[in-house]
């Protein structure tokens, strides 16, 4: 059966406890059997012995009496003994006097002995058989009673012999032993079977239950359940506590398996990335130019990458295992081996080490290489266990380095060193002149004409001008001098320990063989000159920018005086004092511009030949004023040259521009009923013209037209209600950039005005190139046109070869009637001056500026 398995402690264990309970039930039931047996035995030798000794007793009372009747009679008494008994009397001859075997009948007629010696082995013998009956050991199931039997005189007569055999009534005592053992023997297996049942039911069951479970959940199987409906209490509550176990052990199962998941996840990923991050270092470190040697704490090489192959000329698998300096040879500037020195002090624990400055690194290919140098310590637990080495070329870098620095402080179209370097040996100069007493002149010198050839042959001429123009002046200066050039055409020679009488000489020396030289370019021969300004450098300036300022202010005075000469700077010279008032001019319209302290003015221009023009259009100049800070208007001669000096032209005619425009949108989308009775002024003429200057320097802008572009759709501006004027000088000097400016406006739908026409020597030559819709006549041929023939004449012949191109002529400076007249007559269309009108600001004084416009 199954609850005897083997090894089911429990089992064997209530088992052994039956087995000793029966075991112990079945000795007592044997104790009470054999000591049935044995009160049964001990009472039946017991009768026998009696009955012996009173056989023996009567028998040998007889004897001595000779009663053979009493002897008969005492032998029949054994009959009452149970069992088989037999009886053998002998006599003292040795004669069987009488014998009985079992149920037979006893025979007096016995044999004689056939000596006394037998009758006395027969006597020994029955004795020798009394002692056996009495001697230890198995017992047979019968006994032996011997008794001597005396006559009268007191001799042994005979001797009784009494065998008693016990075997039957044995027999049937241990008969009804074994009934009744086997009787209780059945009810006690019954009973064992009973009881094993109902621990099978009761204890067993389950607990095999709970074995199999066991045994099941020992291989994984976490879903096995206890079932067990008996009524063991305990029973119910460990099949449930162990229930609850494997829900609790199954529920951390499956946590512990997500878990181990997300570790193989995250070790899985975290392994593909160490494998990517070895992969990526180790491309990293092969695809690096710097040179990556590591040695171990001996000062082997381990590994090199490829970088370092090129750099020493060793292969990795030749390498590996020489030692670095084998490898590595490199020297410090004065012959001395770098490397054993530096790796024996960091693989002993010195931190990173790095020579970053004449280093040669001596390969085997023998071109040595300009190298710097780091090594540090690879440690492992705190332990050095070895050195990383990195080497970069420097050879080039050093190279690009000296090549840079000596760009940083030279032209690298002249050669010559650049205004930065200048100023520093400028400074140099001052700071001699201050503690020694020494003098040094500074000459600046800026080409004349030189534009014309940039304009005309192009960027290259101009560049292969200033080669030349270099190389000539700077044979001419000293060779403790300096010469630079110092931006553009600008060029400067610092005259070191100079009299200001020899810096004369030197200067015209250079004006004249400047002056001389002719530059030649494919087939057009210019000729140049240089103004010079010269500049005594003393303890007078404080700093080399003063001394640059005088120069330049000098120099300009030079230009302005007439060009190609020198102008020696003086502090109290009065061309001088006026280039300073310009400069100052600077910073007030800067921050006029910031301050929105400019206004808008305008001039009317009269259509004179009503007659002549179907639809005569107004025409309205727009002007520009400065307010100072006292709140008054400033003219525009006061603070313009200035800003046509110093490139902030560009500036003022954006801001013109824009504002005109704005205040046009504003006028066109809320018309004002206070200026609706007004017969003059630019907000009755919304169909009229609006003119407005662009300055030369405008004309160089190469986004001035996408700023009109943008400023006109921003305001939704009609392009033809704008005319653009242009200085006939401004368009001549850029010609090309005035006439794409000229073409790229008209294309829009602007118009445009040709001002100051005739001031120059070749107007009517360039007349057909420019593409203009307006010719204004210059006002000093206007002026006095009714007193001057020649001006008469000029004023006639502009407007005719205007009419004859198909422009609208405008007189200029027209101040009074007179002149109105005669123009009329001449056939000019408009007039323009003050007589016939003011400037008047564009905007009424409470709206004077574009924010006040917004707001009406």
């Amino acid at each position: 059966m199954a609850v005897f398995q083997p090894g089911f402690k429990l089992k064997s264990l209530i088992l052994a406890t039956y087995g000793a309970f029966l075991g112990s039930w079945g000795a007592v039931v044997l104790t009470h059997a054999m000591h049935d047996t044995a009160t049964h035995a001990h009472t039946w030798r017991e009768v026998g012995h009696q009955e012996t000794l009173f056989i023996g007793l009567v028998l040998d009372r007889a004897f001595k009496t000779g009663d053979r009747v009493a002897v008969e009679a005492a032998l029949s008494r054994l009959s009452v003994i149970g069992g088989r008994v037999d009886v053998l009397v002998v006599g003292s001859e040795g004669t069987v006097l009488a014998r009985q075997r079992g149920d037979s009948h006893w025979d007096t007629e016995g044999d004689r002995a056939s000596s006394p010696a037998a009758w006395q082995d027969l006597a020994e013998e029955a004795m020798r058989s009394l002692r056996l009956s009495s001697a230890p050991g198995p017992k047979p199931y019968y006994h032996n009673y011997a008794l001597p039997l005396t006559n009268q005189q007191g001799q042994v007569a005979a001797a009784l012999v009494v065998r008693v055999n016990w075997q039957r009534e044995y027999q049937e005592v241990w008969r009804s032993v074994t009934i009744r053992l086997l009787r209780q023997g059945l009810v006690g297996i019954a009973l064992v079977a009973l009881v094993e049942a109902l621990v099978q039911w009761g204890l067993f069951a389950p607990v095999q239950q709970l074995i199999q479970l066991s045994q099941s959940v020992s291989q994984g199987n976490l879903q096995a359940r206890f079932h067990f409906s008996g009524s063991v209490l305990e029973l119910t509550m460990l099949g449930q506590t162990f229930n609850h176990m494997l829900e609790v052990l199954s529920t951390q199962q499956t946590q512990l398996q997500d878990l181990n998941n997300n570790l193989e996840t995250m070790v899985r990923v975290r392994t593909e990335e160490l494998q990517c991050q070895k992969e990526l270092a180790q491309i990293t470190l092969q695809s690096i130019e710097d040179a990556v040697i590591t040695t171990n704490s001996a000062g082997q090489i381990q590994a090199m990458n490829s970088a370092a192959e090129r750099l020493t000329g060793w292969q990795e698998a030749t390498a590996v295992g020489c030692l670095l300096p084998q490898v590595l040879q490199m020297r410090s500037i004065e012959g001395e081996e770098i490397v054993p020195a530096c790796l024996q002090q960091v693989l002993q624990g010195s931190p990173v080490m790095s020579l970053t400055h004449d280093n040669t690194l001596h390969p085997r290919s023998g071109q040595a290489f300009a190298v710097h140098y780091s090594a540090a310590p690879i440690r492992l637990g705190g332990d050095i266990i070895g050195a990383v080495l990195v080497l970069r070329d420097m050879t080039e870098a050093l190279s690009l380095s000296q090549k840079l620095s000596w760009q940083a402080s030279h032209d690298a179209l002249t050669g010559l060193i650049n205004r930065h370097e200048f100023e520093v040996c400028l400074q140099q100069a001052m700071s001699t002149a201050h503690s020694s007493n020494l003098k040094h002149v500074f000459c600046y010198l800026d080409l004349d004409q030189f534009k014309i050839v940039n304009d005309t042959c192009g960027h290259c001429a101009g560049d292969e001008l200033l080669i030349l123009i270099a190389q000539l002046m700077h044979e001419q200066v000293r060779k403790s001098d300096v010469f630079a050039r110092l931006g553009g055409d600008e060029f400067g020679v610092l005259l070191w320990d100079c009299s200001p009488e020899t810096a004369m000489n030197i200067a015209q020396l250079l004006c004249d063989r400047v002056h001389n030289f002719r530059f030649s370019w494919q087939d057009k021969v210019f000729t140049i000159g240089v103004s010079i300004g010269l500049v005594v450098v003393d303890d007078n300036f404080q700093n080399h920018t003063q001394v640059l300022s005088a120069a330049d202010s000098a120099c300009y005075a030079a230009k302005a005086g007439g060009r190609n000469r020198i102008h020696v700077y003086r502090q109290d010279d009065e061309d001088l004092m006026r280039q300073r008032n310009e400069r100052q001019w600077v910073s007030q319209i800067t921050r006029a511009l910031e301050e929105e302290r400019f206004q808008l003015y305008y001039q009317r221009v009269q259509p004179i030949q009503s007659g002549q023009l179907a639809t005569p259009r107004p025409y309205i100049e727009i002007l520009l004023r400065m307010i100072g800070l006292d709140g008054q208007p400033i003219p525009p001669m006061a603070f313009i040259p200035a800003a046509e000096r110093y490139d902030l032209m560009p500036k003022l005619d954006r801001w013109v521009i824009d504002h005109l425009f704005a205040t046009l949108y504003i006028r066109m989308q809320q018309p004002d009923p206070r200026w609706s009775g007004m017969t003059l002024g630019p907000y009755c003429h919304l169909d009229g013209i609006y003119a407005v200057n662009l300055s030369g320097a405008s004309l160089s802008d190469e986004h001035l037209v996408d700023f009109i572009r943008e400023r006109l759709s921003h305001y939704q501006i009609p392009p033809s209600m704008i005319c653009f004027e242009v200085t006939e000088t401004a368009a001549i000097a850029n010609l090309k950039k005035a006439v794409a400016l000229i073409q790229d406006l008209k294309r829009m739908g602007c118009h445009f005005a040709l001002d100051d026409f005739g001031s120059g020597m070749s107007s009517f030559a360039y007349l057909k190139t420019l593409p203009v819709d307006y010719l204004k006549i210059d006002g000093m041929f206007i002026k006095d046109m009714m007193t001057d023939v020649l001006d008469l004449a000029m004023v006639n012949a502009i407007n005719q070869v205007g009419h004859a191109m198909n422009l609208l002529t405008i007189a200029e400076f027209v101040e009074n009637d007179e002149i109105t007249e005669k123009l009329k007559q001449i056939g000019v269309d408009y007039a323009q001056g003050y007589g016939i009108s003011f400037p008047q600001p564009f905007l009424a004084r409470e709206f004077d500026t574009v924010e006040a416009v917004y707001q009406l």
